[in-house]
């Protein structure tokens, strides 16, 4: 499907769904019996400004990767990557980080201004990361990072939520637990950082069992 954003280009709607007996990364993805199988497809160039990219319910690996957008929607007409109506897809990595120390899964870095992340759930132990992107939102999300990580005091960053040297994003409506180093109240451990960041908007958000809910650093 096919539709004339507000910027004036013909926007386009497209499906994952990696349960889908018809789902290939080949197909064009425009169509629910014809979806892409893989979030990696969708991370491409080809997906530009106004399109919108529903994705079912699965597991959906990055593997060694990230999830991150490789074009730019505009303020007028962002690129939304949205849970499909009903469904909380997950969005993992493998292996878990006893460390401590992020592990970008979805967000926006470098490219991928004016990108929406909606509905996901994230595997335990990763987060969302947004650097030197700007205009992204973040919204109905669960975060859980899973177990404490087993350290008397960290000094890397564990966040939930990571916004770095980005204007205007956009955090609402999410859940974000589980975020703590076991022993200390380590700031760097925490359900939202900010670091060099401007213009963030950041409500309705519930946080909770984290060494620190919002931390502005600089």
């Amino acid at each position: 499907m096919t539709q004339l954003s507000r910027a004036g280009h013909w926007a386009a709607t497209y499906y994952v769904d990696q349960a889908h007996a018809n789902a290939r990364d080949t197909n064009l993805g425009t169509s629910e019996d014809a979806p892409w199988l893989t979030l990696q497809r969708a991370m491409q160039s080809d997906i530009t400004a106004g399109d919108t990219v529903y994705v079912k319910n699965g597991t959906y690996d990055a593997g060694a990767g990230t999830f991150n957008p490789a074009s730019s929607g505009t303020p007028s007409a962002p690129i939304a990557y949205r849970a499909f109506p009903s469904h909380r897809p997950v969005v993992t990595k493998p292996g878990g980080d006893p460390a401590g120390a992020n592990r970008m899964v979805i967000g926006a870095v470098g490219s991928g201004s004016y990108v929406i992340w909606d509905g996901f759930r994230l595997g335990p132990w990763t987060n969302v990361l947004v650097m030197n992107a700007n205009g992204v939102v973040l919204e109905n999300l669960i975060i859980d990072k899973g177990p404490t990580v087993p350290l008397s005091c960290g000094n890397d960053n564990y966040n939930g939520i990571f916004v770095q040297q980005a204007n205007d994003v956009v955090i609402r409506n999410n859940i974000i637990r589980n975020i703590n180093y076991t022993g200390c109240t380590a700031l760097n451990a925490g359900g939202i950082t900010l670091y060099e960041a401007h213009n963030t908007r950041v409500h309705n958000n519930e946080i909770y069992n984290t060494n620190e809910g919002i931390n502005d650093k600089e």
